[in-house]
């Protein structure tokens, strides 16, 4: 994948996950928050690549590893399912760890997949 498909995905996941999110927690979603989601997540889902630069065929170390992004995932649930926070902070949290996720995601899906650590 490259970095343009990265911010496009990631885009489109910041965004629909503010969406849905709001729904199912009964809040009014508002211009600004979606931008927000949808700019950010662009960006965030383009941050795996620029802490490890793709500029050979065996860039992808730590930061792209299955346990690095297990890790992120484990830590997103617990976020979620806790009390804390406000409802719209826990919303865009989300919206930008899931972004995040679909790096590893996508490049999970490439032939040369992602390296265990």
């Amino acid at each position: 994948m490259n970095g343009r498909e990265h911010a496009v995905v990631g885009a489109v996941i910041g965004g629909i996950t503010y969406l849905g999110l709001c729904k199912l927690v009964d809040e009014k979603p508002d211009l600004g928050g979606l931008l927000l989601s949808i700019g950010a997540g662009a960006a965030v889902a383009c941050l795996h690549d620029f802490l490890e630069p793709a500029v050979h065929p065996n860039h992808r170390a730590l930061v792209h590893s299955l346990a690095v992004n297990g890790a992120l995932g484990l830590g997103l649930r617990r976020l979620w399912l806790s009390a804390e926070g406000h409802p719209r902070q826990r919303i865009l949290s989300m919206s930008l760890g899931l972004a995040c996720l679909s790096h590893p995601a996508l490049d999970a899906m490439t032939p040369k997949g992602l390296p265990l650590l």
